[in-house]
This record gives structure tokens, sequence and C-alpha cells, in this order.
């Protein structure tokens, strides 16, 4: 390793590490400060951005539980979670996780969920989105065999399940809300984040429909989409259901299968 990888790697180290303070820095210069106070001027830096980051990301989630204990989970979750990314914008896709793991949610259980929806957003947001499903595009599916298709689902979209209404508790947080009430009671959704005329919009779409974006997502074959949406709700109707997420952009082209030719399938055709 070189001396300036070396170095690179023991500054690294004391950033991350508090208790580094309390052993030798020979790298770092007293002048005036003892090396431990001069790493600290790092470390309180990093952990002001990166909160800040995570507050600009988590807005709704700031305002339900409180600028002052937001602090405390973010100086938490950052103590825990270092940035590995040189863009601010990517730091926090975990904080919900962290949200679920450590904290006992018994006043707020939906606040994981309500986290993710607004690291969706955040994504969505930044994500360059695909093109628009042509019309040529569309001609040629129509002519394919189903099962041998894949659908593609936007580059700026997200599929989002809760077993909360937290649509309704996101929009009665935002500043323009007004005084609107929440049930829990109302039940869960789903949702579909997604870009469209450059603008963020979330969709609240039925369970078959989830799970029929969710197979494109895992690129199943139409067939296979369609049978597990169908299994979840038998009245999907498959047109309807292309016709509505190509209208609104969710999807936005096609690809054929790659099947794996085998010494048994060349046989088989060859018979």
């Amino acid at each position: 390793m070189s001396n300036l990888r070396s170095l690179q790697r023991q500054f690294l180290e004391a950033i991350l590490d508090r208790a580094s303070s309390n052993r030798p820095l020979a790298f770092v210069e007293a002048r005036g400060l003892t090396p431990a106070a001069r790493m600290d001027i790092y470390r309180n830096n990093i952990q002001m951005a990166l909160s800040k980051a995570l507050e600009a990301t988590y807005p709704v989630v700031v305002r339900l539980v409180g600028d002052d204990y937001f602090r405390y989970l973010a100086r938490m979750y950052v103590a825990q979670t270092p940035s590995v990314s040189g863009n601010l914008e990517d730091y926090g896709a975990g904080f919900a996780e962290f949200i679920e793991e450590h904290l006992a949610l018994h006043q707020l259980p939906y606040l994981a969920d309500l986290a993710r929806l607004e690291w969706a957003l955040h994504e969505v947001y930044q994500a360059p989105a695909s093109g628009p499903f042509g019309a040529e595009a569309l001609a040629a599916l129509v002519a394919l065999p189903p099962d041998q298709v894949r659908l593609h689902i936007n580059t700026a979209s997200r599929l989002l399940a809760s077993n909360y209404p937290i649509l309704q508790i996101w929009n009665a947080n935002q500043d323009n809300a007004g005084d609107v009430g929440v049930s829990l009671d109302a039940g869960g959704v789903h949702l579909l984040v997604h870009q469209r005329d450059l603008q963020v919009e979330i969709l609240p779409i039925g369970s078959g429909d989830y799970a029929f974006l969710a197979g494109c997502v895992g690129n199943d074959d139409l067939v296979a989409a369609y049978e597990a949406a169908s299994s979840i709700d038998p009245e999907l109707d498959l047109g309807v259901c292309l016709d509505k997420f190509i209208r609104h952009g969710a999807l936005t082209g096609w690809s054929l299968r790659s099947y794996q030719i085998t010494k048994e399938t060349v046989d088989e055709c060859c018979q």
C-alpha cells in the first residue's frame, strides 16, 4: 500500500471511529489544538452534512417526530452508516430499515413505511426517466407470443406497499394540507411513485396492478406477470392494465425472453 493510500485510510478510520481519538494520530500536527480536537472538527462537519441530507430527504418524518428527536436519530444513523458516495443525494437509502430495527414505534408504527415513501420520492426525482412506449413498439408487442415478452418499467418509478394509509399520512403533513384527519383504520395501500411530464406523482393502484408491475420489475414474462396478478385480483383486465400504465409512462418498452439452448432442446426440435 502506498504511503498516500495508507495515510488516507488512517484518516478515514480516525474520522469514523471516535475511539481513535484516544490513540496517537501521528499524521496530525497539533499547532494549538490537540490531534483529537482537530479530528473532531472533521467529524462534526461530516455529522452535520449527513444529518442535513437526511432532513432534506425525510421532511415528513422530521415533522412527525420533531426536530430534536430527528437529530438524535440522524446522529445514531450517521455513526453506524458512513457515506459511500461523494454525492450527498445518495445518502440515506437504509434509513427506513434503521427506523424499523432500532426504534420502539408502538405510537408511530407506520413511520418506517413513510420513510420508504419519502426515499422513493427522492430516488424518482433524481432518476433519469425512460422514454415513452412508442406506437411502433406497441404494435410489435401485439404480434408477439406473450410468454416470450418482458415489459420494461420506467427507470424513474418505484413500487411501494404498506399495511398503513401512508399516502394519507404524507398528504396530511404537507405545508398546504390544512386540518386533515387520518385514521389508521383506513387500511393499507399499494403505490406507484413515478415521473410523469417531469413531475413526480404518487399513484394509488390496486393489489393486482401492483403484482403485475412487480412481476415486470422482476423480469417475469407477460404471461407470468399476468397470472401472478390475476391470482390476487381475478377480475384484472390485462388490456386495461397495459393501457393505463403505458399512458402513465410506467411501462416504457419490451424485450424478448432469452432462452438457454441446450442439447435436449436441439434434439427435441430436430426429431
